[in-house]
């Protein structure tokens, strides 16, 4: 008998504008954006809504600089793809991880294969619904070298996959290159997010047109590219009973005096990553809290060699990564 492991969430995800490795200020009694959870980037407001129905969220750098095709970016950017887009797995407040868009997942005996039971009654922007042949295409971009977050899935990554197959509508097998023994981890946040069928038939209407099933829409008429992001809760997304907030804006504010000063003058209910020497003069007015820490990379994209040959070798990719000066990294980018 295949030995098998079936995991069953025991309630729907709480979505969280934070991630971890997000240091986040926020002001007074603030909630979170979820219901029972926090998390997000974000910032301004619409005159429309009133101050408990819009999360203001000031955010250091641009959301989405390239647009809204949540898999060319790496995972620090969850943190605003969440509200937009929906993904397989998702990380939980505790570092967990917890199926979002599968109810339920198995392994075959040899940790090679993994079943996903998809979710019913969720729908895209586009106005289709979710189905097993939508996650396969999906993954099926895996070896698209722009799609930074399936870096790991790709051919000759950490967890690359060989095979997606879609037997039925609501099952979707994944087939892997070596055991996964926990594939969940493999498909969370970024890694793991499903783009609908009318962005993935044209990735170019991706720049412009968000196309996910989460719980809130892009609000084009008041968003200004490099500078404010608005979304608006969809109350008939699957889980828009999990999210608080009628409207989160992301403000773009990478000055950090500026960052500082909108979340004391109450322009921002929550601020990310505060410099040290504006810490102690937001903290006399704010609650401060710490969430991890700053994570440097060096992902290599290349470990084919199609580009430099070199990087087909993995002992030159381990070289590399033996050859960092870490401490000095953490000194000269990260002082304190």
């Amino acid at each position: 008998m295949n030995r098998s492991r079936t995991r069953h969430p025991s309630a729907l995800r709480r979505p969280t504008l934070m991630r971890a490795g997000v240091a986040v200020l926020a002001t007074g009694a603030l909630t979170s954006l979820a219901a029972c959870g926090g998390g997000g980037e974000g910032g301004g407001g619409t005159s429309s809504q009133s101050p408990s129905d819009t999360l203001t969220f000031a955010y250091d750098a641009d959301a989405a600089p390239t647009g809204y095709d949540p898999l060319e970016y790496s995972q620090g950017q969850f943190t605003f793809f969440s509200a937009l887009y929906d993904s397989l797995f998702v990380t939980q407040p505790d570092g967990t991880v917890a199926p979002s868009l599968v109810t339920e997942f198995s392994n075959n005996e040899d940790d090679t294969q993994t079943t996903l039971t998809l979710r019913d009654g969720v729908t895209f922007a586009d106005g289709s619904e979710l189905t097993a042949e939508v996650v396969k295409a999906n993954l099926d971009r895996r070896n698209d070298a722009d799609l930074e977050a399936y870096g790991a899935l790709a051919t000759g990554g950490a967890s690359e996959i060989v095979d997606v197959a879609a037997p039925d509508p609501q099952t979707v097998v994944i087939t892997w290159a070596q055991p996964q023994a926990s594939p969940e981890n493999n498909l969370t946040d970024t890694a793991g997010v499903v783009v609908g069928p009318d962005g993935l038939a044209d990735p170019a209407t991706l720049e412009t047109t968000p196309d996910g099933s989460g719980a809130y829409t892009l609000n084009a008429g008041q968003t200004t590219r490099a500078s404010t992001y608005a979304l608006d809760k969809k109350d008939e997304a699957w889980n828009a009973d999990e999210w608080a907030y009628d409207t989160v804006v992301f403000n773009v504010i990478t000055d950090p005096q500026a960052l500082a000063n909108a979340v004391i003058s109450g322009q921002a209910d929550i601020a990310t990553i505060l410099k040290p020497t504006t810490i102690d003069m937001v903290e006399q007015r704010s609650s401060l809290a710490k969430v991890g820490g700053t994570i440097v990379g060096f992902p290599v994209i290349d470990k084919t060699g199609a580009t430099n040959p070199a990087f087909a070798d993995e002992r030159v990719r381990q070289a590399i990564s033996h050859a960092i000066d870490r401490e000095a990294i953490v000194e000269q980018l990260h002082p304190g």
